[in-house]
């Protein structure tokens, strides 16, 4: 199979690509795809460390790898069809025809073989190499393995797949939207239906199945097409098999209040995304954090088959019955998941999507039953009580994902789980092995692959991946493929780029005979119960699906035959509990009480007793009791989420009891590893709400963490008057721990109105997202002022830490012998006297430098002009202190480059006059960084000028001017080297001799050149990384963009830019801010109820306040209740032309340091 190729004529010199838009190769060269004369070496940032073409070989003795490209791949925009049907194509810039070396994939042959033969050439558009190399996206499999196009222009200009789902015999069932995320128009949306009937790999027959607005995707199973399009759950059915949904009379909403469509202010975006079907018989669902819940009726999600109610605030996993009956949450807060995969045994994963530097990264979890991940309300300050994710990716969004337990796969790779990822440009393949009740996961790369939606796999070993490769957020028009903008002839023009379609691509195993799904409505009763000890998950969920359909009572003793039988599978073993369960119902429960007793399948008897609520008759409470001490944790998981399902209440000492004996204690784990158990069981204890039980538990050490944990979220006068009790009585360490109970039932979370939605950045502070007063929060306001007199000098300290991030005001409190430091940081309003004793502190070396850089941090509470003399001060100290740490290296550049020095040059001036040199020179930098800054106004820098022309001899304007590599001064330093001080000479002489090594190496201005030619330089070349940090610097970059986690994030976090994003994205963005808008950063304009309209992003929102930045980095914050309306413009903030005053070498040297930036993050 031709997956890709590269051509260059036998001087190395006209590199041309054949079939765009698949493998260049797997070679670790960054470079890529290059020309050399001597060596052709096809390439294209894999990272992975093999290679097709090792060293490249010379052209000319051997000449290049066959056969001619396959059908299918990918045309630019202009080409002539019969090139997009299989036909070689080249780009490449005009030069002499001649032999050429044709490149392609490892998959046809081994080891590669050369031969020389002549190409002639294609007219086409003259395109740049170098947008070429941006669009395309490297796509190559393991050994073993086959990949080739399987939909994509050739049957239709413009798919746009946001998901797929596999039907086991094949067919494949494409959401198609090309509103994409942030879309509004109706009418886009559908679902399209992918053949393949001459099994050649290829679709040859495409139909519409249905029109839908914003399908995300679901599951095809028992030919039924259960489908998630925000706000609803729908299944569709085409019984009469013309190919398309019999509309009117199967189609059916089983949900509605998923999220939201084209309706919502941000469109299908952190909606609802995808749905899939466990061997349980329940739907999983994929809800973004825009949350589960209807505006217009001010209440939860429905469920259309009994009308069930259920609020989820925030995203998680809700499941539902196929037939719309009893929904309900199965983990709450993720960010914006777009799958989920399952597992024979149920267990779920999904790749998360990360909020873009506030330490929400990519996250793969592993979902259980009342787990909660913690976004936003915990993961920040409360991350010990969240259920923690499997691995951290840092940067990335997480999107599709496949747990694959088929046959027909080469080596282990057929039991694997797999996810993508949009922004990382990959699918992932996960080895997990088991721990406690979880996992620990390790990861490798799959497949590069342009941008990664979804992935399946039907009944006949044939994966499917969905690639939006060419879509926007939203649809571009039609036959209008994506842009850039170049200079052609002295005139600005928009060349393409590649075409906006997106592909389904095909993917199997050579030399390994592939399973045969068996057609379930073919055969008879008996065989089809046989069909349950299958090898593949596809077919044993068929197979459970048609006995239920087929709902004949005597095929349950054969069923329950083979989950008994100690010789089959275990995944054939739960596939037949869960299917008699489902079968027979409440029926089926003395049998599975009897099949509790064989271990090798205790943990699903127990969760198939408790798994549906309306049918627990006849369910005993002791077998789930006793269960809390198997020697098996994911027994002992499913007896914990057992109980609170059975509304045992009773059972909570003894859960308490049994908690105790677990372990708990992280801190000597390994990495990767985490325990389920301790989180589920607070989780069960909250919900069952027997605070009597917690409180009596307190009085064992060995019960206390876990009774404290538990009581804290049970909001009743039982529990507040027992912990206040408590917190004036018995041992420092209850008094200290029903403080601590206390400080969190001080409030409850404030009811959500089902409109608003948190933003891409929300308030994270916890542990509540709104804190609202309740019936008791008085009365634990005064036990917590009477508590604390009683509380040891060290306990108290510890306490006015818990009370602080409970966010419960300390100055409200009337507590006695509170510190005046403590006092100072959690006044809003400083007093001269709280100002000096901050200042103070953050001087003090024998603090820690966390408290320090806190006592910094509150003074950023006094606004305007009046807080800049305490805090130069204190940045003054912090500048001269070799062993400052990153954080506040980090609070001095935020001082100098905030956009509000602009505001404050006349006021900066003066106190550099008569600073100290410290201080002078960090004043000094700012006023040089509005000088020279492209984001500043034009009478803000003629404010600087005014003061620069008159020749200053303050001793930090030399060394700002030396420290920032700034040129243009030579007349002042002249000045400046003239009299006796010989400080003052030497400070202008050493600034003058950086100017003169800084204009030596100065070229012409991005300005003044070809696009192409600047991004084609960056692309290659390398720069200076230490020169390329002070060009971020200043060029004005950390007015938006934070690198550090512990820095206060503005736009997009970069300090994960080198490993989020390739070099070719950020020079792309830097030259074109407004191709791609990263998420929540388009520009919102606020109409104001009274006063002028504001516009900026937002960067935070929180109490009612909104944080909102500006084009100039200044900040604003805005009253919600003053906002009469918002509108999301698709402009980016980012204004074009940063760079324009850069030379190549210097943008490059930027572009090189934003590569090296690859810490865990954003």
């Amino acid at each position: 199979m031709r997956v890709a190729g590269v051509e260059a004529n036998a001087a190395g010199e006209d590199l041309e690509v054949i079939a765009l838009g698949a493998t260049l190769g797997l070679v670790d060269d960054p470079a890529g795809a290059v020309g050399r004369p001597g060596q052709g070496r096809p390439g294209f940032f894999h990272g992975r460390r093999e290679a097709l073409y090792k060293g490249g070989g010379r052209v000319g003795e051997g000449g290049h790898l066959e056969p001619a490209p396959a059908q299918g791949q990918f045309p630019r925009a202009g080409e002539e069809r019969e090139h997009r049907k299989g036909h070689g194509r080249r780009v490449s810039p005009r030069g002499p025809t001649g032999k050429t070396l044709r490149w392609t994939s490892r998959l046809e042959q081994s080891p590669p073989r050369l031969h020389l033969m002549p190409l002639p050439r294609i007219p086409m558009p003259r395109s740049s190499l170098v947008l070429f190399l941006f669009a395309a996206a490297a796509q190559a499999v393991p050994e073993g393995f086959v990949i080739r196009e399987f939909l994509g222009n050739a049957q239709d200009p413009e798919i746009y797949p946001t998901a797929v789902s596999a039907a086991a015999n094949g067919d494949v069932y494409v959401s198609s939207d090309k509103n994409g995320s942030l879309g509004h128009k109706p009418g886009m949306g559908r679902i399209l239906i992918a053949r393949d009937t001459k099994g050649a790999g290829v679709a040859d027959q495409v139909i519409e199945y249905t029109k839908v607005e914003s399908p995300r995707g679901g599951h095809f199973v028992g030919g039924v097409l259960y489908l998630v399009h925000p706000p609803f759950l729908s299944k569709f059915q085409d019984k009469n098999s013309d190919g398309k949904a019999d509309y009117n009379t199967e189609r059916k909403l089983l949900v509605d209040g998923l999220g939201g469509g084209i309706e919502h202010p941000r469109g299908a975006d952190h909606t609802t995304n995808g749905a899939r079907m466990g061997i349980d018989g329940w739907l999983y669902i994929a809800v973004g954090d825009f949350g589960a819940g209807i505006i217009r009726d001010n209440d939860g999600a429905i469920g259309l088959g009994d009308e069930k109610r259920v609020t989820l605030y925030g995203g998680g996993v809700m499941r539902v019955r196929p037939d719309g009956t009893e929904l309900e949450n199965y983990t709450v807060m993720t960010r914006n998941i777009c799958d989920v995969a399952i597992s024979p045994t149920l267990d779920l994963f999904s790749r998360d999507n990360t909020n873009d530097g506030k330490g929400w990264n990519t996250r793969f979890h592993h979902f259980t039953s009342l787990a909660d991940a913690g976004y936003p309300r915990l993961y920040k300050n409360f991350s010990d009580e969240i259920a923690h994710p499997l691995a951290d990716y840092g940067g990335g969004s997480g999107t599709g994902g496949l747990y694959l337990s088929e046959p027909g796969f080469p080596g282990d790779f057929g039991e694997s789980l797999f996810t993508c990822d949009w922004t990382t440009n990959a699918v992932y393949r996960h080895p997990i092995k088991r721990f406690e009740a979880t996992f620990v996961a390790q990861f490798e790369t799959f497949e590069k692959v342009g941008k990664a939606t979804d992935f399946d796999v039907d009944g006949n070993s044939r994966l499917f991946l969905a690639d939006w490769r060419g879509g926007g957020f939203k649809y571009l028009g039609e036959g209008k493929p994506q842009t850039k903008k170049v200079m052609k002839d002295g005139k600005e023009v928009e060349e393409p780029i590649y075409y906006p379609n997106g592909t389904v691509q095909i993917i199997t195993a050579k030399d390994v005979k592939p399973n045969v799904y068996v057609d379930v409505t073919k055969l008879s009763d008996a065989d089809l119960v046989k069909q349950l000890s299958s090898k593949s998950a596809v077919q044993r969920l068929e197979t459970q699906r048609q006995i239920i359909d087929r709902n004949k009572a005597e095929l349950a003793e054969p069923v329950l035959a083979i989950a008994q039988s100690g010789s089959e599978h275990l995944y054939a073993r739960v596939a037949a509990i869960f299917t008699y369960k489902q079968l027979l119902g409440a029926k089926a429960n003395a049998a599975l009480v009897s099949l509790a007793k064989d271990a090798g399948v205790r943990e699903f008897a127990l969760r198939a007793l408790a798994d549906r609520t309306t049918q627990l008759e006849g369910v005993p409470v002791q077998l789930f009791v006793d269960a809390l001490n198997d020697a098996d944790p994911r027994v002992r998981l499913q007896a914990v989420i057992g109980l609170q399902r059975l509304g045992a209440k009773d059972a909570a000492p003894a859960m308490l009891a049994a908690a105790a004996k677990w372990p708990a204690d992280e801190s000597k784990l390994g990495e990767g590893e985490h325990y389920r158990l301790p989180h589920t069981v607070i989780a069960a204890l909250q919900r069952l709400g027997n605070a009597k039980a917690c409180l009596a538990a307190l009085a064992d050490p060995a019960q206390r963490n876990i009774a404290f944990r538990a009581i804290q979220g049970i909001h009743s006068d039982e529990a507040v008057d027992g912990l206040l009790a408590l917190s004036l009585s018995g041992d420092d360490a209850i008094r200290f721990g029903a403080v601590s109970a206390l400080a969190r039932l001080y409030h409850v979370e404030k009811p959500w109105n089902y409109k608003d939605w948190w933003s891409t950045r929300p308030d994270d502070r916890g542990p509540y997202f709104g804190p609202d007063a309740w019936a008791a929060t008085v009365r634990i306001h005064k036990g917590i002022e009477a508590a604390y007199a009683k509380l040891p000098g060290n306990l108290r300290m510890a306490s006015l830490e818990i009370l602080a991030k409970n966010r419960i005001a300390i100055t409200d409190l009337k507590l006695e012998g509170l510190d005046p430091l403590r006092l100072a940081m959690a006044t809003q309003t400083l007093r001269p006297a709280d100002q000096a004793l901050l200042v103070d502190a953050a001087l003090q070396s024998s603090r820690k430098w966390e408290e320090r850089l806190d006592c910094y941090r509150a003074l950023l509470k006094v606004e305007g002009d009046a807080g800049l003399e305490p805090r130069v001060k204190i940045l003054a100290g912090w500048s001269q202190d070799k062993q400052a740490p990153a954080s506040a290296t980090q609070a001095i550049s935020d001082f100098i480059y905030e956009a509000e020095r602009g505001n404050q040059v006349n006021k900066l001036r003066t106190m550099a006059n008569k600073a100290e040199d410290a201080a002078s020179t960090i004043l000094w930098k700012a006023l040089l960084n509005v000088l020279s800054s492209p984001l500043t106004k034009d009478k803000q820098k003629a404010d600087v000028r005014t003061h620069v022309d008159k020749n200053p001899r303050d001793i930090g304007f030399f060394h700002a001017i030396t420290d920032l590599g700034l040129t243009g001064f030579d007349k002042q330093l002249q000045e400046g080297m003239k009299g006796d001080n010989v400080i003052q000479i030497k400070a202008a002489q050493e600034a003058l001799a950086a100017g003169k090594l800084a204009a030596a190496s100065k070229g012409k201005k991005i300005a003044q050149l070809d696009v192409k030619v600047v991004a084609n330089a960056a692309l290659k070349g390398r720069g200076n990384v230490k020169n390329g940090q002070r060009l971020f610097t200043q060029q004005g970059c950390v007015a938006c963009h934070a690198i550090d986690l512990a820095a206060e994030q503005k736009g997009p976090y970069l300090g994960a830019s080198g490993a989020k994003f390739p070099r070719e994205y950020l020079i792309d963005s830097i030259l074109d801010p407004n191709k791609v808008v990263a998420q929540g950063f388009q520009t919102v304009v606020f109409t104001m109820k009274n006063g002028p309209d504001q516009m900026g992003f937002v960067t935070a929102e929180a109490d009612g306040v909104i944080t909102l930045r500006n084009i100039a980095g200044q900040v604003f914050k805005l009253k919600r209740d003053d906002v009469k309306s918002e509108k999301h413009l698709p402009q980016s903030m980012m204004p074009a032309g940063l760079a324009a005053g850069l030379t190549v070498e210097e943008f490059t040297a930027m572009i090189e340091y934003m590569v090296t930036l690859k810490s865990i993050g954003g």
